[in-house]
């Protein structure tokens, strides 16, 4: 379809679900090419094609309703009969000129389901695509070897003509080689190497081979997602061998059936001056794709269970790579009702809750779920000067059963500990844990300062103004009593001297460093490097970037060591591992969606694209180019892809196309360090106006020449 339609947050295709009688409809203005400004809309809704094809709605026709909205219209129409599958469609007209345009069709099915009557977003339905390997090779002892171009979780379907009545092959499904380019049998931790026996007739017949879990197996846990009942059973694998006791078998067809959400591989683009850039992006692009294959953000293949802090860095990356909205949604929901037991796991649901609401523009979760989220700021344990602990008998049965925890809260600060990995202390670098530690109240300051955002939102002014004020005073004591005034760094809490990376990143990411002080805790934060887990990158990361430091953050995520995107990369995985290493983590696997942090920053702060206002309704512009000379990329939202290019030779050029009903603010700070003598846009030339530039929609061309190196100040116009 070429123009996409949304409902309930989800791509509005022939296998969505719906669970409410007033969904909401939305559509790309982006998708329309006779509406330049949208002055009007009629959205329909119908029981049949045939009613869509005549323009009559006979469960709902709005009528033609005068208004620039594009997001979240909510149906007014008859009821919906269950299991009743729907058509919909709009009509827009042009502001100015008049002239009216029809969407494409939108489909849902309406669903009377009581355990998703508490979600408050859509469901597609899962999509098995058909995937060619790159490389069939047959050996002289008549066994194949099949390599696919990337990774997947996924049944095989493969034709064999076999010239016997009985016989049986061996199937062997891996994500790793040996070194003499064999499948790996015997894989370290958790990467994954399965063997199925197919049992063969004779003749030419085209076989379903299906990889059932192991009973026992961690990812058959109860809290782990299973897999709708008609869908095959799948594994991640790249590779397979398959062989038999004779050779008279011919492999005459083998395609992968991988299993994921639906997945829009054009939403999103990114290349660059340099290659192993592009090569980490295609790698955490590709996780995002393969590892949604439960319909709901999980841990990977290992456990198959959701966790907070995965959901919170896999729903960042999606937004990055897709303009898909309601598998986060759905995510969230579900953790909101199966919480994991890490406290700064429980705090991660703000962070979500309020990238959601700015991502998609739809407050409709935060009202929903208001209650549950003050609940989960932990404000219950605060003491009087506003820090928080966990073990000091403030969590009780009644607090638990709130929360809906089956078992008591545990600090984690990051992952694994020391009895996870070989020959380490672990991922905390060294973190001591105290009874209030620094990290802890750092989520806890965040989740305050973002329950009073939402308070305020959803029309909640005395709770906002209660949380803030809890925020101020917590941020008055974090400072007090976990700053060491002779280093200018902070310690990793009360009763210790020692002072982790990760007690300085997440006071920082989360701006609790007075602005007198950040240079000292940046200065000790680039002294430790990468001594976190591919989870704590995120928040490094995403500190360096916030404080300036975006040619030291590029750095970290293109260097070239064992704690690295690049060390996965030399494996030829295609999809992010649970850690940076084996030696790093014992148990890891190779299909991980929490190592993905380079595809969110990338999006939110090499090319600098983040919301300023609900449902990117106003979007911020801050290219941070670090030593690249030259960026490509499009960045999916809600509105449609934002297109940025950014070249240094022969001059400094950038060039944006900002989707139909969006406005930007477009920083150059990062990008110009030298005084500027001429900068045009769209070839006039602008003089003695401040930064930001602000632009509305449209194709927008900057070029930034005549350089003199002698200030870091200049100044462009706002028009």
């Amino acid at each position: 379809m070429n123009k996409l339609l949304y409902c309930e947050l989800a791509a509005s295709l022939p296998g969505l679900s719906i669970f409410t009688q007033t969904p909401q409809l939305s559509w790309r203005l982006s998708d329309f090419n006779k509406i330049k400004i949208q002055g009007a809309y009629r959205v329909i809704v119908a029981s049949s094609l045939r009613g869509l094809d005549l323009n009559e709605g006979d469960l709902w026709d709005s009528g033609k309703v005068i208004s620039a909205d594009t997001l979240h219209i909510e149906y007014e129409g008859s009821t919906f009969c269950d299991n009743e599958q729907l058509f919909w469609s709009v009509c827009l007209w042009d502001k100015e000129s008049g002239c009216e345009e029809w969407s494409g069709i939108g489909y849902f099915t309406y669903r009377n389901c009581i355990e998703m009557q508490n979600f408050t977003c859509g469901r597609n339905r899962l999509v098995l695509s058909r995937v060619k390997p790159e490389l069939v090779r047959k050996n002289v002892h008549g066994r194949y070897f099949i390599q696919f171009a990337k990774a997947g979780f996924a049944a095989l379907e493969i034709t064999i003509e076999s010239k016997y009545e009985q016989g049986h092959v061996d199937i062997h499904f891996g994500e790793k080689l040996t070194d003499g380019g064999e499948v790996d049998k015997n894989p370290l931790g958790c990467i994954r190497y399965r063997k199925v026996n197919l049992e063969l007739k004779k003749g030419l017949h085209k076989y379903l081979v299906e990889v059932p879990l192991i009973d026992g197996s961690p990812n058959m846990q109860s809290a782990s997602i299973k897999l709708p009942e008609d869908f095959p059973q799948v594994t991640p694998y790249r590779y397979c061998e398959i062989g038999c006791a004779n050779k008279h078998i011919e492999i005459k067809s083998a395609t992968m059936l991988m299993l994921h959400y639906p997945f829009d591989n054009n939403s999103s683009e990114f290349s660059s001056s340099d290659n192993l850039l592009n090569s980490i992006w295609d790698l955490c692009k590709n996780t995002i794709k393969g590892t949604s294959f439960c319909g709901i953000y999980v841990d990977g293949d290992r456990e198959r269970i959701p966790y907070e802090s995965d959901v919170y860095i896999n729903q960042l990356s999606h937004y990055a790579t897709d303009s898909e909205y309601s598998l986060a949604r759905f995510s969230h929901e579900y953790m909101l009702t199966h919480p994991t037991w890490p406290t700064e796991w429980i705090m991660h649901s703000l962070l979500i809750a309020w990238a959601d609401f700015m991502y998609t523009g739809d407050s409709s979760s935060l009202n929903k779920n208001y209650s549950c989220l003050k609940f989960r700021t932990l404000v219950e344990l605060e003491r009087s000067d506003g820090l928080i602990s966990t073990v000091d008998g403030k969590v009780t049965d009644e607090l638990l059963k709130r929360l809906r925890l089956n078992e008591p809260m545990r600090d984690i600060v990051d992952w694994p500990p020391a009895e996870f990995t070989k020959g380490s202390y672990g991922e905390r670098d060294g973190y001591v844990m105290t009874e209030y530690n620094t990290v802890v109240n750092a989520f806890h300051y965040q989740a305050l300062m973002l329950i009073g955002d939402i308070a305020e939102v959803i029309g909640e002014t005395s709770d906002a103004a209660s949380y803030k004020a809890k925020a101020k005073q917590l941020y008055v004591t974090f400072n007090e009593v976990f700053f060491d005034h002779e280093r200018k760094i902070y310690h990793d809490g009360i009763g210790t001297d020692h002072a982790s990376l990760h007690a300085n990143i997440f006071a920082l990411v989360f701006d609790l460093v007075p602005e007198k002080n950040v240079g000292s805790v940046v200065k000790y934060i680039l002294s430790k490097g990468m001594a976190c887990s591919v989870y704590g990158a995120q928040y490094l990361l995403e500190a360096l970037y916030k404080n300036g430091k975006h040619n030291e953050a590029l750095a970290l995520i293109t260097a070239r060591n064992d704690r690295s995107w690049w060390n996965m990369l030399q494996t030829e995985t295609t999809m992010t591992w649970e850690a940076w290493d084996w030696k790093y983590k014992i148990n890891l696997d190779w299909n991980h969606a929490w190592g993905t942090a380079p595809a969110n920053i990338i999006m939110r702060y090499l090319m600098g694209i983040r919301p300023l206002e609900p449902g990117f309704s106003k979007v911020l512009i801050q290219p941070c180019p670090g030593g690249l000379t030259f960026f490509n990329g499009i960045c999916p939202t809600i509105r449609g892809g934002i297109i940025l290019s950014y070249n240094t030779t022969p001059e400094l050029t950038l060039n944006f196309s900002i989707p139909k009903g969006m406005s930007a603010e477009v920083d150059l700070s990062f990008v110009i360090s030298n005084k500027i003598k001429n900068i045009e846009l769209n070839s006039r030339r602008l003089d003695n106006v401040n930064n930001p530039i602000h632009i509305d929609s449209g194709d927008w061309h900057i070029c930034i020449n005549e350089l003199a190196v002698c200030s870091n100040e200049f100044v462009v116009e706002s028009v």
